[in-house]
């Protein structure tokens, strides 16, 4: 088990220079500490044969679900984990990740986004769980957890919008998962409406990102 940014959590926020899930690409100058970290658990990630990453994502209001991320290569060991939602193609969207890196060497890789980072403490004996639901079904733990036989939800990302301007303006307070409809304006950002295309579901959703990085994400549910 590796603590992704020892320094960011002494201090109790979420990066130094710049976000850690960004920085897995690898590059001929290391430019800030996140470059630095990235290149050294790269190298690591080298070595292994499968990746599982636990993250928490922002929803202060309401409560927050669980959910996977990864593509079609772990649909058969992520159907054992206790999860209610698989959500696969970020990747294609957003460089960067720690998963997206170990896939393009060939290997097996997936984020669980336990919860919400507002109150980690309710999410602590799930990421245990999930934690040894994954690594049993590669003999490197004995077994403690039970498979899971959830009925899960498959959606993929099919848009990202950068914030463009300090000003942008959600319609309503969104939460990760809320439906959003075909027409409907999700937000106006420097003028411009931002419109969903299609039905679906938003994730996500933050207008308190700086200038540049994804304000919020679309997604559709999939049938496997």
């Amino acid at each position: 088990m590796v603590f992704a940014n020892p320094p960011a959590m002494e201090k109790n926020v979420r990066l130094i220079d710049q976000n850690l899930n960004r920085s897995f690409i690898r590059k001929e100058k290391l430019l800030n500490y996140e470059d630095e970290r990235a290149e050294e658990l790269m190298n690591l990630l080298d070595t292994c044969d499968a990746l599982l990453d636990l993250h928490a994502y922002h929803e202060p209001e309401g409560e927050s679900i669980p959910f996977a991320i990864c593509n079609e290569d772990c649909f058969e060991i992520v159907k054992n984990i206790n999860v209610k939602i698989v959500v696969s193609k970020i990747g294609d969207f957003i460089k960067g990740g720690t998963d997206s890196y170990i896939r393009l060497l060939g290997k097996t890789g997936m984020c669980i986004e336990i919860g919400a980072l507002e109150y980690p403490e309710k999410f602590v004996d799930l990421g245990i769980e999930v934690s040894y639901q994954f690594l049993q079904q590669f003999g490197c733990v004995e077994k403690k957890y039970e498979y899971s036989n959830i009925e899960q939800t498959h959606m993929e990302v099919v848009r990202t919008h950068k914030k463009e301007a300090e000003n942008i303006l959600f319609s309503k307070q969104y939460k990760t998962f809320d439906e959003v409809h075909a027409g409907e304006v999700i937000a106006v950002d420097n003028g411009k409406e931002i419109i969903a295309e299609n039905d679906g579901y938003i994730m996500f959703p933050k207008p308190s990102h700086p200038i540049g990085v994804e304000a919020l994400v679309l997604a559709k549910k999939i049938n496997i």
